[in-house]
């Protein structure tokens, strides 16, 4: 796919959704026994989901811990997780064939574009990342860390008065430090990736929005399955 027809896509992402959501609606004939077996396997989507967005500081660090250490898009995985629940809740093969187009037509281009933006931005960081960890379907065993430190150069371990005129400079110029007095590592503007959830990133992130979507959604079903029986199945 060329970047233009990418970009063309995510564009029609949302606008297309809600005639999507829509259709899905009207085809979904739900049932006590599928909305309860959809809104467990709806509900795991939603943890995946949070669990992600504790992890995700967007455009400051790159996300590898957490669930990322399993697949590089486990908001997608998770969003996909939650498609299925919905599926399985509707009870309704062209309703179920509906959600899976639109995913299938939308999730490829839009992780193929996010890629390209994480690896201009991380660069060598990025690649290392995405050698280790697979784009969409979870690894069974979270991928090993980064190495954080290399081996120091050999200027590093001569003494000042041995260090060629340029590294004596580098070795005695300000160097960045966090509030708490550390050395950054980090560029400019950068911070370091989450190590454990944040219940601050999910809120930062609006991930409270896609469970108050989810019972929306299940409401509506409810709604259809208690106040619609005459509809022919």
């Amino acid at each position: 796919m060329t970047p233009a027809a990418t970009n063309f896509w995510i564009r029609w992402r949302v606008r297309i959704g809600y005639p999507v959501a829509l259709a899905y609606l009207v085809l979904a004939r739900p049932t006590p026994r599928s909305l309860a077996i959809g809104a467990l396997v709806g509900a795991l989507g939603i943890v995946v989901r949070a669990w992600a967005a504790g992890y995700l500081r967007k455009h400051e660090a790159l996300a590898v811990n957490g669930p990322y250490a399993f697949t590089r898009n486990p908001l997608y995985f998770g969003s996909v997780i939650l498609a299925a629940g919905f599926a399985v809740a509707g009870d309704s093969l062209w309703a179920a064939i509906i959600v899976a187009a639109y995913l299938a037509l939308f999730y490829p281009a839009v992780m193929k574009r996010e890629e390209g933006e994480l690896r201009a931005h991380y660069g060598d960081a990025f690649v290392g990342y995405a050698a280790r960890v697979p784009l969409f379907w979870p690894r069974l065993r979270p991928a090993p860390p980064p190495r954080e430190t290399q081996p120091a150069p050999r200027d590093s371990q001569l003494a000042p008065s041995e260090m060629p005129s340029a590294a004596r400079e580098n070795e005695s110029a300000p160097r960045e430090t966090h509030p708490a007095g550390r050395e950054s590592e980090f560029a400019p503007g950068e911070l370091p990736a989450p190590v454990r959830f944040s219940s601050q990133l999910y809120r930062r992130n609006r991930e409270y929005q896609a469970a108050l979507g989810f019972l929306v959604g299940l409401a509506l079903l409810c709604a259809k399955m208690l106040l619609l029986p005459h509809f022919p199945r």
